[in-house]
């Protein structure tokens, strides 16, 4: 999704400077909101509004996503302000995560009330340098995975596979020989023992999103687009689709964008009658922006009648292209942050359960700097990229782990290279899934899976997520689609004998 996906373009104009009041915030140690989640009424510890710090300013671009070349970065003119000057609190109230018993937010009703969408990109590079297989992901944790990406015929519209060796061809699994089958072929072994999983085809992403716009810009090819995307849906019996277009620049493409979700909606439902399924069997999702930019060009209340749910992409606030070294993912702050990006959606219309919180599997870094809030100078070495880090490496070694509770992020700084990492960790997952569960948000979406800890690892960021929205509230109520035509299963290694027709 980004980097190609995940990279969000941000708005050049000032937002802070009369942030509108957070809302009030309930915060509890981890007994009271555990008491509470079982029905155990407990008074709150106390209240506060959450701090805002209407001199921040972001230059607001969002970068390259991890997988994406450099130099497709975007990047603009910086602001002409000053640094800007945190308040303490942001830049000190860092504490121990391991004996902190730090404030949660509370839980307006019991979770059980509730079920969840659980969301995680998988990358179709991730077989390669990564050495990540499907069989890597914690799928009893989730409810759908996003296979990233397909690309658009910018001529034609034609949806079309992006890398037919890892979707289609090569054995992908660590465990054992197949007849290749491709990474469609092992989703679809899962699938069999998980029907509860959900494989959407996410289409587009950071490095096609040009090709994307162009190929939906008039009538014939929005609807060769959505004729070869719902075909590859039927030829790989997969459980919808998610369009990630980075990003809509003017209302003519926006109206593209109304256009073709409409279509595939039609298109989607009447495959599902054919099928002999249920008419809203297929999802369709978008990975939706979160800077102000980019959200006032779209017509999301036009959207949202045809969208089973919007992964909004709340990251990449910061990074190489900023003034200033700051967070990426916080939930909180002046300008640019998760919760703004929520209201933002929620004050168009968009129910909250349709809305699912965004979170990075990735660290940016920032090199040359002082800390948070510091200016920087060029950004360290990465994982796969220079100034992106996979999770998983994180904290660097001999740092410290810090979390801001004002902002929601997490990072670690190395005095000696002067070398700043801002993140997400498990705390701040917690406090996300809190947030998500006092919202009534619908669930939460990583991106990507091969970047996270083990899910038996203490440190993994799906665990601790799930685990605070109760894994019994995963939501387990749909039957995915097994519909795979007899060519298809054999091109994928699929015996009739593991799949049944018509299953």
């Amino acid at each position: 999704m980004g980097w190609f996906h995940h990279s969000h373009h941000g708005s050049q104009e000032q937002q802070g400077a009369n942030p509108p009041p957070p809302g009030q915030f309930t915060y509890q140690t981890p007994e009271q909101a555990q008491a509470q989640a079982h029905g155990i009424q407990v008074p709150s510890q106390f209240s506060e509004q959450q701090q805002f710090n209407p001199n921040l300013r972001y230059q607001n671009a969002y970068g390259q996503t991890p997988g994406v070349a450099s130099g497709q970065a975007s990047n603009y003119e910086g602001s002409s302000d000053p640094p800007p000057t945190l308040p303490s609190p942001f830049r000190q109230s860092s504490y121990n995560s391991t004996n902190s018993s730090s404030p949660l937010p509370s839980i307006p009703n019991s979770p059980q009330q509730r079920k969840f969408k659980t969301v995680l990109y998988f990358c179709n590079w991730a077989i390669y340098g990564r050495k990540h297989f499907p069989s890597d992901i914690p799928v009893d944790r989730l409810t759908h995975i996003l296979y990233a990406f397909s690309n658009v015929n910018a001529t034609t519209g034609e949806v079309i596979l992006s890398d037919k060796w890892a979707d289609t061809d090569c054995s992908a699994t660590r465990f054992r020989e197949t007849n290749g089958g491709g990474c469609f072929g092992e989703f679809y072994r899962i699938k069999m023992k998980n029907r509860n999983l959900r494989i959407l085809l996410s289409i587009g992403g950071w490095t096609y999103s040009n090709d994307l716009g162009l190929g939906v810009n008039t009538h014939e090819k929005r609807q060769n687009f959505v004729k070869t995307a719902v075909t590859l849906l039927r030829d790989l019996a997969l459980d919808g689709l998610d369009i990630d277009w980075e990003y809509p620049t003017n209302d003519e493409q926006a109206q593209n964008y109304v256009e073709l979700l409409r279509l595939l909606r039609l298109e989607l439902d009447s495959e599902a009658i054919r099928s002999g399924l249920p008419r809203g069997q297929f999802d369709l999702s978008i990975a939706a922006p979160a800077g102000p930019e980019q959200t006032k060009i779209l017509r999301i209340s036009e959207m949202d009648q045809y969208l089973s749910f919007w992964n909004l992409m709340t990251y990449d606030f910061s990074g190489s292209w900023s003034q200033t070294a700051y967070f990426h993912s916080n939930l909180y702050s002046s300008e640019i942050s998760g919760n703004r990006a929520v209201e933002t959606y929620i004050n168009q219309g968009v129910a909250p359960n349709k809305i699912i919180l965004g979170m990075p599997v990735y660290g940016r870094g920032f090199a040359n700097t002082n800390g948070v809030g510091a200016p920087f100078s060029g950004v360290p070495q990465g994982t796969w990229e220079n100034g992106v880090l996979d999770y998983k490496v994180l904290p660097l070694p001999n740092t410290t782990e810090h979390v801001d509770k004002d902002a929601i992020s997490a990072y670690c700084y190395d005095p000696k290279s002067k070398t700043l990492i801002v993140y997400d960790n498990p705390e701040t997952s917690r406090l996300k899934a809190q947030y998500v569960i006092s919202k009534g948000l619908g669930g939460g979406m990583w991106w990507e899976s091969s970047a996270d800890f083990p899910i038996d690892q203490p440190r993994s960021l799906i665990a601790n997520f799930t685990n605070t929205l109760g894994v019994q509230n995963i939501e387990k109520t749909y039957t995915n689609n097994l519909n795979l035509p007899e060519e298809y299963r054999r091109n994928l290694g699929i015996s009739s004998i593991e799949s049944p027709a018509g299953k």
